[in-house]
């Protein structure tokens, strides 16, 4: 199973051979819906801090969180797909389930399957995988609009042999 993470969405895929269809399913399935364990939760905030660290290097990710950042001062858009290091620092098991109980809902999921599946089989385990998800989330950005803000910023950097320039339009 594996997880990225943009900008516009998580991403949750697996690929298996028929037979393991069904472990596989288990497996998403809590990754979306189950409870989270200290063991799990230290594991993904290394992994995260991690991702958090790479990211910041990784001078294009970084200039459109910046070029976000300005264009959409104060919204969701605005805001660091990966977050900051302080913040995932911070995260705990219960603050991980507030946020799936939020933002993971089933008007906001797509769960598909591509090859020789049959299809009320895999009905079956995507009921029995992801029926505990609500039909809708209370996420505090849900209807939060992402409004474009003529705005620029200026970060300068002597040691750096060259130049990143970014621009935004309405």
């Amino acid at each position: 199973v594996t997880s990225k993470v943009s900008r516009d969405k998580t991403v949750f895929s697996a690929s298996v051979f028929k037979k393991d269809l069904g472990a596989a399913m288990d497996v998403l399935g809590k990754a979306v819906t189950g409870g989270i364990d200290s063991a799990s939760v230290e594991a993904t905030r290394g992994s995260r801090s991690e991702m958090v660290g790479k990211h910041a290097t990784n001078y294009r990710a970084g200039l459109m969180d910046q070029l976000h950042e300005t264009a959409f001062l104060g919204t969701a858009l605005g805001m660091a797909p990966m977050g900051t290091a302080a913040a995932v620092a911070g995260l705990s098991g219960p603050d991980l389930d507030a946020f799936k109980k939020a933002h993971y809902s089933g008007n906001k999921m797509v769960i598909s399957a591509a090859g020789a599946v049959d299809a009320e089989t895999f009905s079956g385990l995507v009921d029995k995988s992801f029926g505990s998800v609500a039909s809708t989330g209370s996420g505090s950005h849900k209807n939060s609009d992402a409004v474009f803000t003529g705005s620029d910023k200026r970060i300068r950097f002597d040691s750096m042999g060259d130049a990143l320039v970014a621009l935004a339009f309405h």
